[in-house]
């Protein structure tokens, strides 16, 4: 089956497209894991609510640039930590599930 990717300029498109448990596979091919928690970009770097508890692991300069971005969270399974990619870090949408356009060891992890 022929692989399309459907992509966008538009950021919050690519955060449109993901969805709690889709898969998230990186610019290699390989699957990093599933979509935990998807957060759109914010006017503050500061949330306006509680955030997943590793958000809350993360750098502070990490936090507030995932915030004005926006980000999906990844679920790695229970032997890995969790992953953040930023809307930016998302290439696209394929029939596998959600594209990255990095390899997993550059995604920020908590």
């Amino acid at each position: 089956m022929p692989q399309h990717l459907y992509i966008s300029d538009e950021p919050n498109d690519k955060l449109l497209w993901a969805h709690e448990g889709m898969t998230v596979i990186d610019s290699e091919g390989r699957e990093v894991g599933k979509v935990k928690y998807v957060q759109f970009a914010q006017k503050s770097e500061e949330p306006a609510f509680v955030m997943p508890d590793a958000f809350y692991r993360l750098r502070e300069e990490v936090q507030k640039r995932l915030m004005r971005v926006g980000f999906i969270q990844i679920d790695c399974g229970a032997s890995s930590q969790n992953r953040f990619a930023t809307c930016e870090q998302i290439a696209g949408k394929t029939y596998k599930g959600l594209r990255l356009n990095v390899r997993e060891a550059q995604l920020a992890r908590a």
